[in-house]
């Protein structure tokens, strides 16, 4: 496999679970809206899929792909494991804590931030992967 191949087939898969989480989060919560169901939550997804969109319909080289994968294994990891631990509240984080819902507040711009960070790193790493 390629390395464009390979980042395809990882952007896919991971795109593809966190919308199936997604779907199985909202049918979940959906007779019971909290904090957590803003639509500002779906941010890093919906960055990421454009984001996915745009680099495959151009065929951008392994820095795009690499910086695509960087931002989406931490930005959307992080949300769709936020999301789940909050919702089968794990280690307390929905029962024991005084506004629990405070955590959905500031998750898009904390799980940007992450991406962000992811991203640069998959640039670094695409500029020696190209460069040899």
């Amino acid at each position: 496999m390629t390395t464009r191949s390979t980042a395809r087939f990882i952007l896919f898969v991971d795109l593809f679970c966190i919308a199936g989480v997604a779907v199985f989060f909202w049918l979940l919560v959906a007779g019971n809206p909290t904090a957590c169901c803003r639509a500002s939550n779906a941010t890093p997804m919906v960055v990421a899929l454009v984001a996915y969109l745009i680099v495959s319909r151009r065929q951008l080289d392994a820095r795009f792909w690499l910086a695509l994968i960087g931002f989406s294994l931490p930005a959307v990891g992080l949300s769709a494991y936020l999301h789940l631990s909050f919702l089968f509240d794990w280690q307390g984080i929905a029962s024991n804590a005084v506004t629990p819902e405070l955590l959905f507040t500031y998750l898009p711009s904390y799980v940007m931030v992450a991406g962000a960070t992811g991203s640069a790193i998959g640039w670094i790493v695409g500029r020696f992967v190209t460069n040899g």
